[in-house]
Parts: C-alpha cells; sequence; structure tokens
C-alpha cells in the first residue's frame, strides 16, 4: 500500500472514507485497511459513484425534472443494495452492521472530490487495480487523480502479490 500524506499528524485517522466500485481491488483495499488497524476507533464511510443509465436520453426527452430525479433515486436505492451485499461479502461482521454509505451520481473522480469536500474524512482509502510490472506503474485514473488532487491523506492498495 502507499500512503500519499498531505497533512501533518496531529492525532489517530478518525474519519475513514473508502471509495469502493465493487470491483475485488476495492475488496482488497478495505480487508487491508482493517488488517492494518486503521478502523480501530475510526468511523468508515464507505463511498461509491454511479452513472445513471439514459440520463442523456432522458434529458434529450425533456423528461420533466421530477421524473428524472425518480430514476436516479430508483437506480440509487439498487446501488445501495448492490453495495451492501459486496460489503457482508467482504465482512460477515457487515451482515448484522453497515458502516455508512455515501452515494454520489457522476463520474468517479469527480464525485470522490465532491464526498471529500463535504465529508472532510482524514484518510481516503481505495484499492487500486496493478497488473504485472506496467501495472505496477499505472494505478488507474481514478486513483492517480486521488492521490494527485484530494487535500488529506490517500491510501492506495494494490491488489494482493501472487505467489
Amino acid at each position: 500500500p502507499v500512503l500519499m500524506v498531505n497533512r501533518s499528524a496531529e492525532r489517530p485517522y478518525r474519519r475513514l472514507l473508502a471509495a469502493v466500485d465493487m470491483s475485488q481491488p476495492s475488496g482488497d483495499a478495505l480487508r487491508a485497511v482493517a488488517r492494518l488497524g486503521l478502523t480501530e476507533g475510526a468511523e468508515l464511510t464507505v463511498f461509491h459513484a454511479f452513472r445513471q443509465p439514459g440520463r442523456g436520453g432522458m434529458m434529450l426527452a425533456d423528461l420533466p425534472a421530477e421524473a428524472v430525479q425518480g430514476h436516479v433515486a430508483t437506480t440509487a436505492a439498487e446501488t445501495r443494495a448492490a453495495l451492501a451485499r459486496f460489503l457482508q461479502g467482504i465482512d460477515p461482521g457487515f451482515a448484522s452492521r453497515l458502516p455508512s454509505i455515501v452515494l454520489e451520481e457522476g463520474s468517479p473522480a469527480d464525485a470522490l472530490q465532491a464526498a471529500v469536500r463535504r465529508l472532510s474524512p482524514d484518510l481516503v482509502v481505495m484499492g487500486t487495480r496493478g497488473h504485472g510490472l506496467i501495472g505496477r506503474l499505472v494505478l488507474g485514473s481514478v486513483a492517480e487523480a486521488a492521490l494527485r488532487t484530494l487535500d488529506c491523506d490517500v491510501l492506495a492498495v494494490p491488489p494482493p502479490a501472487t505467489s
């Protein structure tokens, strides 16, 4: 894992924001943060960005804003349920108590920046998608943008090494 420290350490991390896309690397990052003991005594919030399918078509069809928002709300509810299942698959403890979940519609990098501004986490945690030697050099666009632009600390967790 790579920890990008952007703020001086004044206390242990209290507010963690785990940016997940329901992929294996996201699950690996959540498991790593628990293994490192960073969740002990901290508030964990899970963040996920989603895109509304057909939003452009709805706008072109001149649907009323309420109808578009209704579709977005339905997609958000379906996404929240899928995210809950994903989290329960990562940690059986999440079956009895899920962490806070924050969903944002939009591109992952932009939505993550907005969530960080709004929630002011001490640490953002995210998985990366390294594949082989080249993959170790390329983090992925969202992780790279987070490391480059966020003003809080960022923990980027690569996939586990294969033996």
